[in-house]
């Protein structure tokens, strides 16, 4: 997949656009493999400490990004998918929760933009009700993509 993400750089550029897209791509085509690989880890850790157990999840299905990002040069703050403190939760029913996370790209140190994952899970059980999304915004401000994320994703989730 590395070499996809190499060959989509050179082709695309080193853009947000062409991050975003990749990134689309690879999640739709890992996302639910990766959870049923660390479902086993996932149940015990959902008796154990309940909705955290998510968390674990997010970290595993976003390490290879992380990784394949950091081989092509650019670096993700905080990591991907991003943390607690640059999220929202604030949609869905309990069986059906969203929460919207952000990292911001950079290339080289230059900022290119946010990369906002939507994560979907349910509060009741360790379920994942839809696979997560990504979208990028390029504001690079932590207070206007705050803004942002928390209107409605047809305002700003396709502005890649």
């Amino acid at each position: 997949m590395t070499s996809l993400l190499a060959d989509r750089l050179r082709r695309d550029g080193r853009s947000l656009v062409t991050v975003v897209s990749w990134a689309r791509e690879w999640l739709d085509g890992q996302w639910e493999l990766t959870w049923q690989q660390q479902l086993p880890h996932l149940r015990q850790l959902w008796t154990q400490i309940g909705e955290p157990a998510y968390g674990t999840y997010n970290r595993e299905l976003f390490r290879p990004v992380q990784k394949m990002l950091r081989q092509e040069g650019f670096t993700c703050d905080p990591r991907l998918p991003g943390s607690l403190a640059l999220s929202e939760e604030r949609w869905g029913p309990q069986d059906h929760r969203e929460r919207r996370m952000w990292t911001l790209l950079l290339d080289d140190g230059t900022e290119l933009g946010a990369l906002v994952t939507r994560f979907f899970h349910d509060h009741t059980e360790l379920r994942l009700p839809e696979p997560p999304t990504m979208a990028g915004l390029p504001e690079t401000d932590h207070d206007a993509i705050r803004s942002i994320v928390t209107q409605a994703p047809e305002r700003w989730s396709r502005r890649t």
